[in-house]
């Protein structure tokens, strides 16, 4: 070990820039948690309306429907089907292909 690492001064230094660092990282990981979070809301809700709306429309959806819309993880997609839903005939073609 060098002088300088054995500085005292040093060793405080060097430890608050390294618990700086895992407290930079932890807000990091926060805000990417927390617009992972929104994400996943945002897909939920679409889900939820499309199938509120859809069953007024078509009546209840069947466990093939229920789990594509489960599969679905694309904020775009969801809002294409909830557009469609009021010129579908169905489920079917309100969901459409991927």
């Amino acid at each position: 070990m060098s002088w300088i690492e054995e500085s005292s001064y040093v060793r405080i230094w060097l430890d608050k820039g390294k618990e700086q660092g895992r407290i930079e990282g932890e807000k990091q990981g926060r805000i990417e948690g927390e617009q992972k979070g929104k994400i996943e809301g945002k897909i939920e809700g679409e889900r939820a309306i499309i199938v509120r709306l859809g069953r007024k429309l078509f009546g209840e959806p069947d466990a093939a429907t229920l789990a594509k819309l489960d599969s679905i993880q694309s904020v775009d997609r969801l809002d294409e089907i909830s557009d469609r839903l009021f010129t579908a005939a169905n489920w079917t073609e309100a969901i459409g292909e991927d």
